[in-house]
């Protein structure tokens, strides 16, 4: 497996794009047959419960409160062999992120039928139908520690060398109201011997306020940037294109945080050694380790909870090689994150619905009228596309496509005048649902270019390039990266710091 640079990875610790669609005439194009279901997507003029009103959205926008579920996991799971039951390493953590979780709970929790436990959040996590309960409690976030692919659920994957199957997560709370079904983004099953098991020692690289730690609780997430060699400690940094290779001078920024480690030299390692002359490109599972650039003999190791360097030392006799103890050995795996976020309104919401999700949105201004091409999955006719407070004429190609038409600056900015219209506006893209369910895509807002001489005031989409070069920005996801995990044991080996 080859790895990009600039793309985003997850460094965890132990033992062992989607096509551009083409935009036809959209009034020609009320309903859209599908060929795989033959299902018809209509797009209905009013929405059969109560629309959301314009009042409700401004309201939402000046102080969205977000329900929102993060799944994260390996790309791949180890297959197993006979009686051996290989867990999915690391193991899949499921996130509980913003306010409408607690205003939920204590919305259920001062009805008048409020038993005991009824605003408890309770969970199944799985693959086909082999469901494992995960728990809370207090925690914003439960971790499946006991998941792994059995015969079966190999065999239901394909009968391809590389199979992919995805994760199943049903969600509802204690008095039995339903949070609704979610699914991963892929997941494949590899064969790949395994020489250690993971155990309960297994800690993993992640970044906590300003700290960056080793937890055996939780995972995180990493960038892992290509730098020049004599490139200067700081804040900023060029980051190179190519494939990640040993040798390689790297930069590690958790995604979260924007944390990041001093410039180190990825090795490969060969038992208790590291290898100093390898230049091969960083593979899957393969045990790596960080030799520090500025001190050469110092490796990042982990020593408990902490993250410390770790002097080598030199192999006699031969100066391409250093003697590191298992702390300091990691393990590569690349992983995904799929991210569901939602807005209740009403009280008829209807959860049993699937939950869309926009994963990416293209711009198409070439037929005269801008519209918005949105990719992404679990659509439906019961969907509207909202720029700001002003639902947009919305086309449903299909489950997996939307075409909305980009409305007149005026109609989402009613009070417009001349002097307005020579500033930008950016307004945020949303899906909402028949029964009142906001879904916003949070990666950018819509923004209407200011009005000159030359221009009418064309919009654009505000998307940044992906490429980062400061470390002190959050970075976007993008779900089509390749992001890495690095696994390691805890050792009780003497360390120096």
């Amino acid at each position: 497996m080859q790895y990009v640079n600039h793309e985003y990875y997850h460094v965890i610790l132990e033992p062992t794009p989607t096509p551009d669609t083409e935009v036809n005439e959209p009034e020609a194009r009320e309903t859209v047959e599908s060929e795989e279901n033959k299902e018809k997507y209509y797009v209905p003029t009013r929405f059969p419960n109560e629309e959301l009103s314009k009042e409700a959205m401004r309201k939402y926008i000046a102080d969205p409160c977000n329900t929102t579920l993060v799944i994260k996991h390996p790309k791949v799971a180890q297959k197993s062999y006979g009686r051996e039951r290989r867990l999915i390493c690391p193991p899949p953590i499921i996130s509980l992120e913003g306010e409408g979780w607690k205003l939920k709970q204590k919305e259920i929790h001062d009805r008048a039928d409020y038993k005991d436990g009824d605003e408890e959040i309770f969970a199944f996590i799985g693959i086909d139908s082999d469901y494992q309960q995960l728990y809370f409690g207090k925690n914003d976030f439960s971790v499946a520690r006991t998941l792994s692919v059995t015969e079966t659920e190999k065999r239901s994957c394909g009968s391809t060398a590389k199979r992919d199957f995805t994760l199943n997560l049903k969600m509802f709370f204690g008095n039995g109201e339903s949070l609704g079904n979610f699914e991963s983004l892929p997941m494949s099953v590899i064969a790949k011997p395994s020489k250690k098991r993971k155990t309960l020692r297994t800690k993993y690289l992640r970044a906590e306020g300003e700290k960056i730690l080793a937890s055996s609780e939780k995972w995180g997430s990493f960038y892992i940037y290509v730098v020049p060699y004599d490139q200067a400690e700081s804040e900023e940094f060029k980051a190179e294109e190519g494939i990640i290779h040993y040798g390689n001078t790297v930069k590690l920024v958790c995604t979260e945080t924007s944390m990041a480690l001093p410039l180190a030299i990825i090795g490969r390692v060969d038992g208790t050694q590291a290898l100093l002359d390898e230049d091969d490109p960083v593979s899957e599972l393969q045990k790596c380790c960080f030799r520090f650039r500025d001190n050469p003999m110092h490796y990042l190791a982990v020593q408990g909870e902490k993250i410390v360097q770790h002097v080598a030392v030199p192999v006699l006799g031969d100066h391409r090689r250093h003697i590191i103890p298992e702390n300091c050995v990691l393990t590569i795996i690349s992983t995904h994150q799929e991210k569901y976020t939602f807005c209740d309104t009403s009280s008829a919401a209807d959860f049993s619905l699937p939950h869309p999700v926009i994963q990416k949105v293209l711009l198409d201004a070439s037929r005269g009228n801008a519209c918005l091409d949105l990719l992404g999955k679990n659509f439906s006719s019961t969907l509207k596309v909202w720029f700001g407070d002003c639902e947009a004429k919305t086309i449903i190609q299909s489950d997996t496509n939307i075409i909305a038409m980009v409305p007149d600056r005026k109609l989402v900015q009613p009070d417009l005048s001349p002097e307005m219209a020579k500033e930008k506006l950016d307004v945020p893209i949303s899906l909402v649902r028949f029964d009142g369910v906001i879904f916003p895509y949070e990666e950018f807002h819509f923004t209407y270019c200011p009005e000159t001489d030359e221009t009418s005031g064309a919009p654009v989409v505000d998307n940044p390039s992906p490429k980062r070069a400061k470390i002190d920005e959050n970075p976007t996801l993008d779900t089509e990266n390749n992001p890495l995990a690095a696994i390691q044991p805890s050792s009780p080996t003497k360390t120096d710091t």
